[in-house]
């Protein structure tokens, strides 16, 4: 994550993985090999909207996830209508 500039700290399954031993976030406890300081850019954090926040309280659910987010009759076009929906928002 420091790779993109992000701040593991924030990350809240990457704190969560640390918390119960399957690794480390912690900068001082990581072996870099490699040019990571070449390397470096930057990443904006995607931004999560009320479609975003709807598709994760729905794929909480193994019964909606497979049968409306993995049924592509169901899924394509609720998408269409979706992005539809956000271009109106956001004036596109």
């Amino acid at each position: 994550m420091r790779l993109i500039g992000l701040d593991p700290a924030v990350c809240k399954h990457v704190v969560h993985a640390g918390k119960i031993g399957l690794g480390s976030w912690a900068e001082s406890e990581i072996e870099v090999d490699g040019p990571f300081a070449e390397l470096r850019t930057t990443a904006e954090p995607a931004v999560e909207d009320w479609a975003i926040k709807t598709l994760n309280l729905v794929a909480r659910s193994p019964f909606l996830t497979r049968n409306l987010l993995l049924n592509d009759r169901v899924f394509y076009p609720v998408r269409r209508v979706v992005t539809a929906l956000r271009s109106v928002v956001h004036g596109r």
